[in-house]
């Protein structure tokens, strides 16, 4: 089934980059952490995309798995912009990470 699908696109794939699965862990985490303002929730994507965009510099970081690099740009994310409202961000998060067995 796999190999129908990738020869229908012409094997023209493409892996989910670390902005994505950031972005993508970022939507799934938004539903529990309702009481952050919005124009905290934009800094912390945008502080997020910015560190993303820096890992793609340093070739170490391109050996690494993208969630991996997607999970610490969130992580460096929340504890730079550490406030109020983003503690309980950074509590939703580790619930997140001990119930996927990554923490």
């Amino acid at each position: 089934m796999e190999r129908i699908l990738l020869r229908g696109l012409s094997w023209r794939c493409r892996a989910p980059t670390a902005y994505l699965i950031g972005h993508t862990i970022m939507a799934l985490i938004l539903p529990h952490a309702a009481d952050i303002p919005e124009a905290t929730w934009d800094f912390v994507i945008d502080e997020m995309k910015y560190l993303t965009e820096l890992a793609v510099r340093d070739y170490y970081f391109s050996t690494q798995r993208a969630s991996t690099v997607a999970l610490a740009t969130i992580f460096n994310a929340v504890e730079t912009s550490i406030k109020g409202p983003l503690q309980s961000l950074q509590k939703v998060l580790e619930g997140f990470l001990l119930a996927t067995g990554l923490l």
